[in-house]
């Protein structure tokens, strides 16, 4: 699992630090993808409690709530990429 996260990490990193240098205001997408980032968690941990079909396997290193947050970190980045792709 630990692989998994590490790559997912390193996708999340490189996306930033490219998708940064590349916009017009930095900040305002940095700030974005932490808004993002908050509403991809919150929305999966209500799912997950609302529902209970679904669940993380225990194997992950960190949670939030009931959902890794690498798996957080990684909802702003496909997001953004189909914001970018839709343009």
């Amino acid at each position: 699992m630990i692989a998994i996260e590490i790559g997912a990490l390193a996708i999340v990193v490189s996306f930033l630090v490219v998708r940064a240098r590349r916009d017009e205001s930095p900040r305002g997408f940095l700030a974005r993808v932490a808004c993002l980032a908050a509403a991809a968690i919150l929305a999966e941990d209500t799912a997950i409690r609302a529902y209970g079909f679904y669940y993380y396997d225990p194997g992950w290193s960190l949670f939030v709530g009931r959902v890794p947050l690498v798996v957080g970190l990684v909802w702003p980045v496909v997001i953004h990429s189909a914001w970018d792709l839709a343009r």
